[in-house]
């Protein structure tokens, strides 16, 4: 374009003398007038600018001669200068959390039982429930009967081993009520005539050996040890005696232990002329027509009784076998008459078995 404007020129009368400076300010004029033109118009840059070298962004621009003249910046292709930040963040954070919960529990249930059981009982307890002698009178009843015959189940939820009789087992008997704390503690009140020295009641503790709902069958000489403790508190006056009633081969063979006695009872103690020694204790023996009978040469109220030491001598002296079966162990008082009405009071009385 710049080319075509020096023809007309040339046409319209400038000489060569002054040609180049014409040329230069026909040219500048027509440099302002383009320049004019574009930034009015803000019209895309023509095909002939465009073709104009483009200056490196990153470096400094030259100005014109025509820029300094009319103090204008201008750059390559017309495009203001754009500052690039330059400065890059070169501090990246790397601070990522160090502290990462690494604990755990070390603290872990060592405390296990030290004593392991290692040995397992392959013995079946012998030793059978027996009561705890209180050494007190029964204050607070929990049965209570006057029927003759009646009886007490102490334990009925088990295998029935302990009774409590009132037992006025004599169709002479005169009136008697038992009153029953437990197997060990109770007491009868009782009044009695006296028929001829025979015996009218007998109120006791029984125990059944097994259960009376499986009676036992082992002999006298399966068993190690059948002992008993008691305590009691009966009066002075009317005639009674104190003493266990043992009973082998199912109420065929009855022993008898007596610890005390009193009245008209005196007469049976007297018959006995074999003395022995039951567990360090003396004792007299009596056969009384088939009813073994012991009977302590000193009389207590309270005390223990070896009964298979009894059994064993029994046994070492013919009177009974080592293959009878052991039945029922009883406790309690023979009343032959009392002086009234007398209280008999039980405060104690176990069995141990095995």
């Amino acid at each position: 374009m710049v080319g075509g404007s020096i023809q007309h020129l040339r046409r319209w009368g400038f000489t060569p003398a002054t040609r180049r400076t014409q040329v230069i300010s026909v040219v500048e004029a027509c440099l302002l007038l383009s320049l004019g033109i574009f930034v009015a118009s803000s019209s895309p840059v023509s095909a002939s600018m465009a073709a104009k070298p483009t200056i490196d962004a990153t470096s400094p621009l030259p100005v014109s001669t025509l820029g300094v003249k009319y103090g204008i910046r201008v750059t390559g292709g017309g495009r203001p200068r754009t500052t690039v930040p330059t400065t890059v963040p070169t501090t990246v954070s790397t601070t990522v959390p160090r502290t990462v919960s690494t604990t755990v529990p070390t603290t872990v249930p060592t405390t296990v039982p030290a004593t392991v059981p290692t040995t397992v009982s392959t013995t079946v307890p012998t030793t059978v429930p027996t009561a705890v002698p209180t050494g007190q009178n029964c204050s607070d009843p929990v049965w209570s009967s006057s029927n003759p015959e009646d009886s007490y189940n102490v334990d009925p939820n088990d295998a029935e081993y302990w009774w409590v009789n009132n037992d006025a087992w004599n169709g002479s008997a005169g009136p008697q009520t038992i009153y029953v704390c437990d197997q060990s503690s109770w007491y009868a009140t009782s009044d009695q005539p006296n028929v001829q020295g025979a015996v009218e009641t007998y109120p006791d503790t029984e125990y059944d050996v097994g259960g009376r709902n499986s009676l036992s069958t082992e002999p006298i000489s399966r068993f190690h040890s059948i002992t008993s403790t008691f305590s009691e508190d009966y009066p002075t006056a009317g005639s009674w005696d104190a003493a266990y009633d043992l009973w082998l081969n199912n109420w065929s063979i009855e022993t008898m232990i007596w610890n005390q006695w009193s009245g008209g009872q005196d007469y049976w103690p007297d018959q006995a002329t074999i003395s022995l020694t039951l567990d360090g204790v003396p004792y007299k023996f009596f056969d009384n027509g088939g009813e073994l009978m012991f009977f302590r040469e000193t009389q207590v109220s309270s005390g223990s009784v070896d009964i298979l030491a009894a059994y064993d001598w029994l046994v070492q002296n013919g009177y009974v076998s080592a293959g009878d079966v052991p039945t029922q162990l009883e406790y309690g008082v023979e009343i032959c008459s009392t002086s009234g009405s007398e209280t008999f009071p039980m405060t104690g009385l176990t069995f141990s078995i095995s």
